[in-house]
């Protein structure tokens, strides 16, 4: 019997009873990292790839038109986290997200046509620099 093997046993018989069984079978207090390192690494390399699939199609879109799907989806998500946070039962639960999206572009798409409508202000054109 090898030194580790004695302190162990001198170990398990300082303890309770109930506890001899229990020291046999424990197990290191941390655990390794590498499993979650490897996750990381494995999804930044799915999304890159996504990206670099996506790069070109992605620079055909228009950049207001872009910038306002990413800013429908984070209003969505941040009304809905505002909601929760306050103790907020939506109804539907996850799905209510879907029907934030929906109402935020309807408002949008709303809110542009007549925008368009209106048509630019006289006013709104930028003077030449040092017109006056």
């Amino acid at each position: 019997m090898g030194k580790a093997a004695r302190r162990l046993r001198s170990q398990a018989r300082s303890l309770p009873p109930r506890g001899r069984a229990a020291a046999r079978t424990r197990r290191p207090e941390t655990a390794p990292a590498a499993p979650p390192v490897r996750a990381s690494a494995a999804a930044a390399d799915v999304v890159s790839g996504a990206g670099y699939l996506v790069a070109r199609r992605l620079s055909e879109v228009p950049e207001n038109t872009m910038k306002l799907a990413v800013g429908v989806m984070l209003t969505s998500f941040g009304v809905f986290w505002v909601g929760e946070g306050s103790g907020l039962h939506w109804p539907g639960s996850d799905l209510m997200i879907l029907v934030l999206v929906g109402v935020f572009a309807a408002t949008a798409l709303v809110l542009s046509l007549a925008m368009r409508r209106i048509g630019p202000s006289p006013s709104a054109e930028p003077d030449a620099v040092g017109s006056r």
